[in-house]
């Protein structure tokens, strides 16, 4: 049996990698700093997935197993052992996982076993982020290594995993609730070790176009579906769709950055159509239940100059499209303070100490002399937000 670690045990790393990794008959070791779950995954040697909505089922996931993050030697000879690692443990503790992730590959790189790494992870240049990190923590002698042996591999994660009920949690604490679609696009050339043998894996050879095409147009969508719902009053996403006039700004938002995504990248249009349209229908799935609050979550991060709206935004201009409801979006997220959310008391006390203005230059990364400068600060003018 083959055998895959996997850093990070969540909502991808069981939802979503878990059941490829079993449908295809191998075995998974989990490396997470959670001990409870480590034990429970140990005892349990594997979890149940609910796929809800359309095709609704249950599908077991077997051969399991899985070590502490922070035990450095397991971990290493876990990673030593593996035909295959793959990492989804977010952005914000990708970096935390280099020294076991190091450990391991100086194991292997002493006996000459290449292994490719699937990044499954929400971030652009993801390759670039952890080789710099890995050449930093192996010594100088593995670094042909890493270069010709290690395949640094992107993905794109689109499957959509909703926060659960605590009550729901309490009864199946491994279980994982998820949509039907289960494909995860791969950078074919970044693969040094042949083409692993995984349903549900889709081998792409420009995988920028797909990365590009998941954050301006699905990350994109999803927020101007929370920020323009939020305004509205909607607490699910589901409920945004049920809106005719929301729907179709969405969609609208979708194409806006869309025309440059088809000619960038050579998508057709009646395929980027397809993909706003099942986009559109997944969100609209009730059964997930996923919420305004987590969809929109962090304005700040997602107002960044190279993020969801305002690179989305950028991206039309270049291809001499006026982002009009991308604008709207980004005016709105100045409004989205839902109870809870870890940086909109952020941006709120920064309105109203500094205004529509200082935002979009600190945080959007905008300049006055930008056309989107001035097409954001009328829409938030229309809203009633202080321009500074």
């Amino acid at each position: 049996m083959k055998r895959v670690v996997q850093f990070g045990a969540g909502n991808i790393g069981r939802g979503f990698l878990g059941q490829l990794y079993s449908a295809s008959g191998w075995h998974t070791t989990y490396v997470d700093v959670d001990p409870e779950l480590v034990q429970a995954l140990n005892r349990e040697q594997g979890f149940a997935i609910h796929i809800v909505g359309p095709g609704a089922t249950t599908i077991r996931v077997e051969n399991v197993s899985a070590v502490h993050g922070r035990d450095l030697d397991a971990v290493a000879a876990a990673v030593d052992e593996a035909d295959l690692v793959g990492t989804s443990v977010g952005v914000n503790a990708l970096g935390h996982i280099v020294d076991p992730l190091a450990a391991g590959l100086a194991r292997r790189a002493r006996r000459g076993a290449g292994v490719d790494v699937l990044i499954c992870e929400n971030l652009l240049h993801a390759a670039d982020f952890l080789q710099t990190r890995l050449r930093a923590a192996l010594d100088p002698e593995a670094h042909e290594f890493l270069a010709r042996r290690v395949g640094l591999v992107e993905t794109v994660v689109s499957r959509m995993i909703p926060v659960v009920e605590p009550e729901r949690r309490a009864a199946e604490p491994l279980a994982a609730w998820v949509e039907a679609y289960n494909i995860l696009p791969v950078d074919r050339s970044a693969l040094r070790n042949g083409l692993p043998e995984i349903q549900g894996l889709e081998f792409i050879d420009d995988i920028t176009a797909y990365e590009e095409r998941k954050l301006f147009c699905h990350n994109c969508m999803h927020a101007l579906a929370s920020y323009f719902g939020y305004e509205r009053g909607y607490r699910s996403i589901y409920q945004v769709m049920e809106d005719a006039a929301l729907r179709d700004r969405v969609r609208a938002g979708a194409w806006e950055a869309g025309e440059g995504l088809v000619q960038r990248h050579g998508f057709t249009r009646d395929q980027h159509e397809a993909h706003i349209q099942d986009l559109l229908a997944r969100f609209a799935n009730r059964a997930l239940a996923d919420t305004v609050a987590r969809c929109g979550g962090d304005p700040v991060r997602k107002l960044g100059h190279h993020d969801r709206l305002v690179g989305a935004a950028l991206l039309a201009l270049e291809y001499g499209v006026e982002p009009e409801v991308l604008a709207e979006g980004i005016a709105a997220a100045m409004r989205f303070a839902p109870p809870g959310d870890p940086s909109a008391p952020r941006l709120q006390d920064l309105l109203r100490r500094e205004g529509v203005e200082h935002v979009l230059r600190e945080l959007c990364g905008l300049r006055p002399d930008e056309p989107l400068y001035a097409m954001v600060l009328a829409a938030a003018d229309a809203r009633g937000l202080p321009a500074g």
